[in-house]
């Protein structure tokens, strides 16, 4: 985005790598000198000895340290769904048991909200097989045919 009147600009620059490439207790390490940036913790499950326990550990030790719950929590979260991309996650969730993992209000209300939607469809599906059935029952088979192509 360059600024109207002015020589500045704002740009974006996207590397694309591939973590599975890389070394988990190297990376850590790497976390832990400040070489790499915090955000790549939860990628650790993607990476070559993701699945090992003492990496598991570490990993923990290092999260712990985050100083906000949410951001705990968001790392926490989003290994276990990288855990299970790479075909690690009991051993990360074995692990995770216990640990200091709260559930998000908005991912909560978004379950109740699917299940009630879910709930109403099965409802509404249930009332039109029951006029079917009732249109059926008073048409006989060969009328019914004719009324339930109306639905």
């Amino acid at each position: 985005m360059k600024f109207t009147g002015t020589i500045m600009q704002t740009a974006m620059i996207f590397h694309e790598v591939n973590v599975s490439l890389y070394d988990a207790l190297e990376t850590m390490t790497e976390i832990e000198a400040g070489r790499v940036p915090l955000v790549v913790l939860p990628l650790i499950p993607l990476m070559q000895n993701g699945e090992n326990a003492d990496v598991i550990q570490r990993w923990l030790a290092m999260a712990a340290t985050a100083k906000v719950d949410a951001r705990r929590n968001s790392l926490a979260l989003m290994a276990r769904i990288f855990a299970e991309a790479s075909d690690c996650a009991p051993t990360w969730n074995k692990a995770m048991e216990g640990w200091n993992m709260q559930r998000s209000l908005v991912w909560e209300q978004l379950e109740r909200d699917v299940m009630k939607s879910v709930q109403v469809k099965i409802l509404a599906d249930q009332e039109k097989l029951r006029e079917k059935i009732l249109i059926r029952r008073k048409f006989g088979r060969k009328r019914w045919l004719v009324h339930w192509l109306r639905f």
